[in-house]
């Protein structure tokens, strides 16, 4: 497992340290007169001019390293969390001149210290390209044409006047920096978003390899960060939001989501939790709960030729997320890199590399606007396969779409229920809930055990007894719930059903595979002796 996080961190390695107009049309509508996108010409831009605004600023509440140092010795330099938000915005027509696809590059090169490049260090910015360039396309790119790239115009105007708004917003996770995601960015700025970016820093990569958990609730701060952000900002509307993460942060955003359920959609761009070898990570987290994830879920995945055992594509996850909607696609020739990666940029791209990305990056536009604005035209659009849009039949090589059942309560939601008396709801939406998703868990025993104690300590005994008929409908072969059950009847009086209980649970002691051999000695002999006492 550990070589396999390993192969994967490489990405973020190089991410981290390879690196030193138009007028408004109603939401959610384009115009086919307007313009493509100035570095992928088969990407047609929406009804909005792009602005560009960079925040620098540091989390003083984390710290990547100690004030001192094993010696004693003060750490030099700054030590709290670099937070690098890039933030692209709908603007106001305007004719300032469009930033340069250098100056998203040396923001990626900034990310961990926010110090001044040097010029071999700017020279530097367009190594990372070189790298995904030679891994996603097998294109050896010349130093002239890095550097032809990285003087290309992009389609934002920094520090552009803002519209009034507010507009939705789009929070996204990444490995690299504005440089690995501009043309999507953009583009769903020109659509009416207000798209606020965070990179992971240099440390996260090393953590992502050897420390998943680490990284994970890292990133997992580095989105609420910007959740939070984004009410600093008149342009956005706090009321909508999405959630877009990239590689490592496909877990991040997922996870995100369970923990804070404030998203109105999740995206992920081949996201970690969709590999046979790392998406046990996602599953590992404190923060993992299916349940919890009762938003949309939009996952484009890699197409790698005989991708190694752990590098294969793998529907677990997308299998648990039972009460989202969710969206599976799989692009030919789309692999790693080409989906992380930012290859678009690079001129004379194959015909079938510019469909893909048209595809791409016009279908998360369209995932958005469907669930964040909640456009019906959106949705019509998003649910049509590909080739019913007339794109070809083999650039898909997995469509997937799949409907969510009824949500079911989270945690803090059942318990509310519960404690508030009304246990025949309560049990009926379990019941429901388990016809509909036989796997479903809304509590433990513990937790029953819990309720069982706060209602016994009011002197409620038909609560409790309640309770105890909902863990036997729960957990059917659990001689531990069979005995509280039997010890609630023997409570209220009711023997025989007492005595039913205790007979029910001798039967399959031996069979219960939670106990141990002393607790079920312990058992036998206690069950024994109750029901001495009732014959």
């Amino acid at each position: 497992m550990k070589t396999q996080l390993l192969v994967l961190a490489l990405w973020s390695f190089a991410l981290n340290f390879v690196q030193p107009q138009n007028s408004r049309l109603p939401e959610g509508r384009t115009s086919s007169f307007l313009s493509k996108h100035p570095q992928l010409s088969t990407l047609p831009l929406g009804s909005y001019a792009v602005g560009f605004q960079v925040f620098k600023q540091y989390d003083y509440g984390r710290h990547f390293q100690p004030k001192l140092d094993f010696e004693g010795k003060p750490n030099p330099g700054q030590s709290a969390l670099p937070i690098q938000i890039s933030m692209w915005y709908p603007a106001q027509a305007n004719k300032l001149k469009k930033m340069l696809f250098a100056e998203y590059r040396y923001l990626d090169a900034q990310k961990n210290s926010f110090k001044p490049l040097s010029d071999q260090e700017k020279k530097d910015a367009g190594n990372g390209l070189k790298f995904s360039a030679k891994f996603g396309l097998d294109l050896d790119l010349s130093e002239q044409q890095i550097q032809n790239i990285l003087q290309s115009p992009t389609a934002a105007a920094l520090n552009a006047p803002k519209q009034k708004g507010p507009f939705p917003v789009i929070i996204v996770g990444v490995d690299g920096g504005p440089g690995t995601n501009n043309v999507l960015c953009e583009y769903l700025a020109s659509l009416g978003y207000v798209v606020l970016l965070t990179p992971s820093v240099a440390h996260t990569g090393t953590w992502q390899a050897k420390q998943p958990q680490l990284a994970l609730a890292e990133r997992i701060g580095n989105l609420e960060y910007l959740l939070a952000f984004l009410r600093s900002q008149p342009i956005t509307d706090s009321q909508r939001v999405g959630v877009l993460g990239s590689n490592f942060d496909g877990m991040s955003a997922l996870l995100f989501q369970m923990k804070n359920m404030q998203a109105d959609a999740v995206a992920s761009l081949d996201g970690w939790e969709g590999k046979a070898g790392t998406q046990e990570s996602l599953f590992q987290s404190p923060f993992f709960d299916a349940n919890k994830m009762r938003v949309p879920y939009l996952t484009f995945l890699q197409d790698e030729k005989n991708p190694p055992p752990y590098l294969q594509l793998s529907k677990k996850v997308l299998d648990t997320l039972r009460y989202a909607d969710r969206y599976y696609v799989v692009l030919q020739g789309m692999n790693h890199a080409c989906l992380i990666g930012n290859l678009g940029v690079i001129p004379d791209l194959t015909a079938e590399k510019h469909q893909a990305y048209q595809f791409l990056y016009t279908r998360i536009g369209q995932f958005f606007d469907a669930y964040v604005k909640k456009s019906s035209e959106a949705l019509q659009l998003l649910q049509k396969k590909a080739v019913e849009m007339a794109y070809p039949a083999d650039m898909v090589k997995v469509e997937l779409q799949q409907k969510a059942l009824p949500p079911v309560p989270t945690p803090e939601e059942f318990e509310s229920i519960v404690m508030s008396g009304n246990l025949e709801k309560a049990t009926q939406i379990f019941v429901a809930g388990k016809q509909l998703n036989p796997t479903l868990q809304l509590f433990d025993f513990q937790t029953l055990n819990l309720f069982s104690f706060r209602f016994g300590q009011q002197q409620k005994k038909e609560q409790v007894l309640a309770i105890w008929k909902l863990g036997a409908i729960a957990f059917p072969n659990s001689t531990s719930v069979m005995e509280r059950l039997g010890d609630t009847y023997l409570a209220t009086g009711e023997k025989l059903q007492a005595k039913e209980q205790f007979q029910k649970a001798l039967r399959v002691l031996d069979q219960d595979t939670q106990l141990d051999a002393d607790t079920k000695k312990r058992l036998q002999s206690s069950f024994n002796e109750k029901l001495m006492k009732l014959n």
